[in-house]
């Protein structure tokens, strides 16, 4: 994976003046306790001398330690609009690691700036998430992956002082350290990937698809149509599926009667490349937008290239949000959340369940207990789960095909999630305990 880089020129004053032999270059640690070290392990300063002993200081160096904070701050809102933190949802989530992380490092350690952690601080948060707020490990691994991230971004990225490039995360010398989170001694929880991994049931999905197409054609009935369809014939990411806007649709130039979407791939940093979008999507979107009162072609209110497809159809209950103007306000431009997303399943799924349900014979309460605990099984990811399985069977285990599809870098990742969907679900024990009284 290619290196973050970024070099960018500031002038910060020093309180020190500069000499001959510049002290800015590398010079080995003295044998005393770390500047890095938090209070409790030892209360000794840096030197002032040293050209960036500031940084480490409590007694001195504010100006310093503010300046250089600023430059930490506008290097966590580039890194966030960089590589694959593109989407809304994936900024949000690193957003609020970091937030945590420092508002943590403010009660626990009385540390205000980012780079005056060292290893055992990132171990004690490790810590802290595992045993005080019993977080699962794939939520762990989550924040320290994000935190991490930001670290080795501004290690590698460049301010020019007194003519050398120096990075934003250094020691009291001025020399590169490196990420604390990739210390030997961070003890990373184990996380096996895809292990909680569960396809929403193909014979689920194609009920409920049948059962909506059958309904009244609502705008909201129609955009839940088309909002499953995209997941299930396409297999994207969540936050790509919710982030379409109208301008990216076109026509395909070589086949007519096909469209394509200019698709942003995750496990391609960002970058933009044109998708197949099937027919079955192009017109069941139609459909909604015309419902929706948005499908008016060569008149004002047709919808805009920018607009966001799927949007929230509730006006209810959002008046006291002052941030959040009615979905429906003219100008408004908000696509629909990923929970409402889950919602919308959860409630389609128990629909199936509770009819299978009545039609084995149980009663009306057991039937709705029995419903409510299979559909909670779910979430709008288990449909890119689902996806993946039925394209690798019905292709007759093309893995390539399925690595292409779900925009996978690298296949040894699609092996391993299909690895984990293989394992059958159990979906009819329950029913057939409840029966039976059994249970």
């Amino acid at each position: 994976m290619p290196r973050e880089l970024e070099v960018i020129t500031i002038d910060i004053d020093t309180d020190y003046d500069e000499p001959a032999n510049s002290p800015l270059a590398p010079r080995p640690s003295p044998l005393l306790p770390s500047p890095l070290a938090p209070s409790w392990l030892a209360n000794t300063e840096p030197d002032p001398a040293l050209p960036f002993a500031a940084l480490y200081a409590d007694t001195y160096g504010h100006h310093q330690r503010q300046t250089w904070q600023g430059l930490w701050d506008e290097a966590i809102e580039r890194w966030l609009h960089s590589g694959r933190r593109r989407s809304e949802h994936t900024r949000r989530a690193y957003r609020n690691a970091i937030l945590q992380f420092r508002a943590w490092l403010r009660e626990r350690h009385a540390l205000y700036h980012l780079w005056q952690i060292n290893d055992r601080i990132a171990q004690d948060w490790l810590t802290h998430m595992r045993d005080e707020c019993a977080y699962k490990p794939a939520t762990i691994g989550q924040r320290i992956a994000a935190v991490s991230s930001l670290y080795t971004y501004c290690a590698n990225t460049r301010t020019m002082l007194a003519g050398r490039e120096i990075s934003l995360l250094v020691d009291a010398y001025g020399n590169t350290r490196g990420n604390p989170f990739q210390g030997s001694t961070i003890e990373r929880p184990k996380v096996e990937q895809y292990a909680g991994v569960q396809g929403v049931p193909s014979e689920a999905f194609a009920w409920i698809i049948t059962d909506l197409r059958n309904r009244k054609p609502t705008a909201g009935n129609l955009r839940n149509l088309a909002l499953l369809l995209m997941f299930g014939l396409n297999g994207w990411r969540n936050a790509e599926v919710l982030g379409m806007t109208w301008g990216k649709i076109a026509a395909n130039t070589q086949h007519r009667g096909e469209w394509t979407y200019r698709w942003t791939g995750k496990a391609r940093d960002g970058a933009e490349e044109k998708r197949s979008l099937p027919v079955a999507n192009y017109d069941a979107i139609v459909a909604y937008l015309r419902a929706d009162g948005r499908w008016n072609p060569g008149a004002d209110n047709h919808i805009q290239d920018d607009d966001y497809i799927w949007r929230p159809l509730r006006v209810h209950g959002v008046a006291n949000f002052a941030s959040r103007p009615s979905p429906l306000a003219a100008g408004t431009n908000r696509h629909i959340t990923q929970s409402t997303v889950n919602e919308i399943l959860t409630a389609l799924l128990r629909r199936y369940y509770l009819q299978a349900a009545r039609a084995a014979g149980l009663d009306r309460a057991a039937a709705s207990l029995y419903a409510d605990e299979q559909a909670a099984k779910y979430t709008i990811h288990g449909l890119r789960h689902m996806f993946a399985w039925n394209l690798h069977k019905a292709s007759g285990h093309n893995i390539k095909l399925v690595q292409e599809k779900l925009g996978h870098h690298d296949i040894a990742t699609t092996m391993r999630y299909l690895e984990h969907l293989e394992e059958p679900v159990d979906d009819h024990s329950g029913l057939v305990a409840r029966q039976l009284g059994l249970i």
